[in-house]
């Protein structure tokens, strides 16, 4: 099984106890992913996982465990502080900061900003 660093203590006792007393005869091995090379869609081992995002893959059966609400922590300095809900077009990306490269929020968020702000940003991220 397969699972990113952020949902693991949350979400892994659960799967192995819940796994556990069900099939006491199966060994469970654990991944630590990152990026979603380890599904088999994309010739890696495990066979079942958590993830950030949609995989969308042939192949892959998903399932939706939760939704969770952006927040967004901006200086008193801008507009968008006074603003109850930020939206893409009140973001610089250039003074965005992200997680590195690989890790699935960072995907997310750079995904969402190219496309409510028309890919016009100068930036590559």
């Amino acid at each position: 099984m397969g699972i990113i660093p952020t949902l693991a203590p949350y979400l892994l006792h659960c799967s192995y106890s819940g796994l556990e007393k069900k099939y006491p005869d199966v060994k469970l091995l654990v991944n630590e992913i990152t990026r979603r090379t380890s599904s088999p869609a994309a010739g890696g081992e495990d066979r079942c996982g958590y993830t950030g995002d949609a995989v969308q893959e042939k192949g892959i059966r998903e399932h939706v465990l939760f939704y969770e609400e952006l927040v967004a922590y901006v200086s008193r300095k801008t507009d968008a502080f006074k603003k109850t809900y930020v939206l893409a077009k009140d973001i610089d990306p250039d003074k965005l900061w992200l997680l590195e490269e690989g890790h699935c929020f960072r995907s997310q968020i750079v995904n969402a900003l190219r496309i409510a702000q028309g890919e016009r940003g100068k930036r590559s991220f």
